[in-house]
């Protein structure tokens, strides 16, 4: 019998945000499909938001029919759940959990840390919701505890249907989420089909800018003393989009958030990336600026993350290595006389060492995971486009979105795609670049 047409599971929320008191209340219903060859008998949830104390809180978990599910151990951000009888291959169950947030809140003058916080002018819902990692045949879940590094979460692809109803809204709130919304008073209806994950942010100081790409929605969001900027990281990320539509596929969804946040750096989900308000302030209206080097990364991340899914935490180069690449096609397209600019400030400067194929449990600190991983990750794709040249080169950026599209990648389904395009050897390159004994 041969394999099935994979179906994606479902997501569906009804949420009470109090916008005020930093809470949600949820009802989450969850439809899983099991898309393995293999029956399983326990579902694993990873519940990422628990790993803050006191900020999830589980108050009713049930089957889809109604009857209620006590047989489960929830700890370490895990929630392991045996199952009544065995799930089929290809089969589905659903489940319907009732939780509360307390998002954490941080005072002025205190450095926020995590995509899940709130501030006196905003609230960040990142990795807020439990959810069923993808399971390979080989590996098992794909669940793994968070580095001083990287992100350590790997997704599958999804439907996501969020009903928000705000308790109190402030005047003037506005929410940017992983997709483009409708809204009816203080009730908000959002539908993302075939994301990776939901992400949303709230304020009421918002300034919205907007502009349209093909068939594709991009808005930014920023503070008022930042309009100016968000106007410009408006324009570098439609511009960006654009090139990436060219160069690698349709942009897979009709909307686009950027979003300041009181967090540092960029952090990109689905539909959504968040850009800290350091950037912002740093603006000079150059493009040599942080913002336009970080706006190219951070939507590169909708087709190396989003469209194309990877092991963040074992492969992270297969998305940081090509998103920092895409920095370089944005400035080869954009402003091809700052190339050589970029290659210095970008990529020589910090004279990177490390092994490029490098799991985010390898390096110790910020600046040695990011000279391995990222910016010799830009050398080692820069060499192997000088060797195979750009007709193949290009091709094969193609054939790897078009055939690893809603797919988990593995360093062997990139270098196949390189391969198919080409008659050149550069498994030099690779051994040159990756963990002696690890070239695909």
């Amino acid at each position: 019998m041969g394999t099935e047409t994979p179906r994606r599971s479902h997501y569906s929320f009804a949420v009470r945000f109090d916008y005020l008191a930093h809470t949600l209340g949820v009802t989450e219903t969850l439809v899983y499909v099991n898309n393995t060859s293999a029956s399983l008998t326990e579902l694993l949830v990873v519940v990422e938001a628990d790993r803050r104390e006191g900020s999830f809180a589980l108050q009713g978990l049930q089957w889809g029919d109604g009857e209620p599910l006590e047989d489960y151990i929830l700890e370490e951000a895990r929630l392991r759940i045996p199952l009544r009888q065995a799930l089929a291959p290809y089969q589905s169950l659903s489940l319907h959990i009732q939780y509360s947030l307390d998002i954490p809140f941080f005072e002025a003058g205190q450095v926020v840390y995590g995509p899940l916080n709130a501030t006196a002018r905003q609230a960040n819902l990142g990795d807020w919701y439990p959810y069923i990692p993808p399971l390979d045949a080989e590996a098992g879940w794909l669940v793994y505890e968070p580095s001083g590094v990287g992100e350590n979460q790997v997704y599958d692809l999804a439907d996501f249907e969020v009903n928000i109803e705000v308790v109190d809204a402030p005047p003037g709130l506005v929410i940017a989420a992983s997709s483009w919304g409708q809204q009816a008073g203080d009730r908000y209806h959002f539908l993302l089909e075939g994301g990776r994950n939901f992400a949303w942010s709230a304020s009421p100081e918002y300034v919205v800018a907007q502009t349209v790409i093909g068939s594709a929605l991009i808005t930014s969001y920023a503070f008022p003393e930042d309009a100016r900027q968000g106007q410009a990281l408006l324009q570098v990320s439609a511009d960006a989009v654009a090139l990436y539509n060219e160069l690698f596929a349709p942009y897979p969804h009709t909307s686009l958030a950027v979003v300041e946040s009181g967090f540092f750096d960029g952090l990109e989900y689905d539909g959504l990336y968040f850009l800290g308000s350091e950037y912002f302030a740093a603006y000079s209206g150059a493009p040599t600026d942080y913002l336009t080097i970080l706006g190219a990364h951070e939507t590169a991340h909708q087709w190396w993350y989003g469209l194309v899914g990877s092991d963040q935490a074992w492969q992270p180069w297969l998305d940081e290595a090509l998103c920092t690449y895409s920095e370089r096609l944005f400035y080869e397209r954009y402003a091809p006389e700052l190339l050589p600019w970029w290659w210095n400030y970008r990529v020589d400067r910090f004279d990177p060492q490390g092994a490029v194929d490098s799991t985010i449990y390898d390096l110790a600190g910020f600046r040695l995971y990011t000279d391995a991983v990222y910016l010799r990750g830009a050398r080692l794709l820069e060499d192997l486009r000088i060797r195979v040249g750009d007709e193949a080169f290009f091709a094969a950026l193609k054939a790897y979105a078009a055939r690893e599209a809603g797919r988990i990648a593995r360093p062997d389904d990139f270098f196949a795609a390189l391969r198919a395009q080409t008659g050149q050897d550069f498994s030099d390159i690779v051994a040159r670049y990756f963990q002696e004994g690890s070239v695909p």
